[in-house]
């Protein structure tokens, strides 16, 4: 647009006067890069958000996941039976 302009921390001061259509091109040159910087922030937590979804389904347990269909998990009870053969006819349960 070639105006002669101060630049500060915060803001532009263009120098000259402008005309009522110069100065709607400069709203509406600002708010299209307001729209970029909006939508590229918006397109940066997009893609965070999907790498940190990502990693967490991603990520290795070392364990295994037990299942009680798979596992019996009640008492288990042990016996011993000894059968002597002098004496058919007798055992002895320990």
């Amino acid at each position: 647009m070639n105006y002669e302009f101060e630049e500060t921390e915060l803001f532009f001061y263009i120098v000259e006067s402008l005309s009522y259509e110069d100065v709607l091109r400069m709203v509406r040159l600002s708010n299209r890069i307001r729209a970029a910087c909006k939508q590229r922030a918006h397109e940066i937590a997009q893609e965070r958000e999907w790498r940190d979804d990502y990693e967490h389904h991603n990520q290795r347990h070392y364990h295994r996941h037990r299942y009680s269909v798979d596992y019996d998990d009640g008492p288990v009870v042990e016996r011993e039976i000894q059968y002597e053969s002098r004496h058919p006819g007798r055992c002895y349960r320990h």
